[in-house]
């Protein structure tokens, strides 16, 4: 029994080292989006959600970091495979028992779509390495996101009879062009680590320009979205002003850990676009 709890606690342990970098940039805002969106909250699929959310993550982080264990062994030994936790090869196993695992909880969730376009955008974006590239990087980051919130707003609801779109048909493509085009954000902090990996994202093709660029991208966002949506005036100062710190953090705060804070600023502004659309 000693041996059995072991073995539990290791494995625990594996999978929080996986993905402690981003319960704060993708479970937290996920579950906010669930919790905002669904026009009916079952508290009790609190637990089912959390863990589908977290299970994709672990699932992709497996994935990510099965290819990057060399830049994480200079950048972020914490993590399980540069730690010694896990093999590089147990790990490669753990990314594909993972996907069974997920697309079954998808299919008794009632998620199956999205778990299936979660899948398909990892594997694009690992093992055919799309994430080299700025443009297709953001782009499978934006559905990726976008399906893990439809996702979690469903089992929240416990699949309602309603669809995102009966309500705010417009917002989920809208998130995918929002996303698409600043989810950049991530990369400033890991400009060092892509420059070794030889992935050409904005920050490392044009590192203090692209710091510009998502400014103006924040800010002209946060105008054309409280326009479009017809906000009242408190959420339009609250919204553009929340992009403007956020754009104007980046392009201040430049060292790795304040990148690392505006990244967690940004997904809450991705979370509060939801809120503007839905007010």
């Amino acid at each position: 029994m000693t041996d059995v709890w072991d073995e539990a606690v290791k494995l625990l342990r594996i999978g929080y080292a996986f993905t402690k970098s981003d319960f704060k940039t993708i479970v937290a805002p996920v579950i906010g989006y669930a919790l905002v969106s669904s026009p009916t909250i079952y508290y009790s699929q609190l637990p089912a959600l959390t863990t589908w959310v977290w299970i994709f993550l672990l699932q992709f982080c497996a994935a990510n970091q099965v290819s990057s264990f060399n830049e994480d062994a200079l950048n972020k030994p914490y993590r399980p495979i540069p730690a010694g936790l896990i093999s590089v090869k147990s790990a490669q196993a753990l990314r594909w028992i993972l996907s069974i695992v997920c697309l079954w909880a998808s299919w008794y969730l009632k998620v199956f779509y999205p778990g299936v376009s979660l899948s398909i955008s990892f594997v694009v974006y690992n093992e055919m390495g799309f994430d080299s590239f700025w443009y297709t990087k953001n782009i499978l980051n934006a559905i990726g996101i976008v399906s893990w919130n439809i996702g979690a707003s469903k089992i929240a609801s416990q699949n309602a009879s309603f669809t995102l779109d009966d309500r705010i048909w417009l917002a989920p493509y809208i998130s995918i062009l929002l996303i698409a085009s600043t989810i950049h954000v991530q990369d400033f902090r890991d400009i060092d680590g892509d420059r070794i990996q030889g992935r050409l994202t904005l920050p490392v093709l044009i590192p203090s320009l692209s710091r510009y660029l998502t400014f103006a991208l924040l800010v002209l966002w946060s105008i054309e979205l409280v326009l479009f949506w017809k906000s009242p005036l408190i959420i339009i100062i609250g919204f553009v002003f929340l992009g403007i710190y956020v754009g104007g953090r980046i392009v201040i705060q430049r060292s790795k850990f304040e990148d690392t804070v505006s990244l967690r600023y940004y997904m809450v502004r991705v979370l509060s676009s939801l809120a503007v659309a839905t007010n």
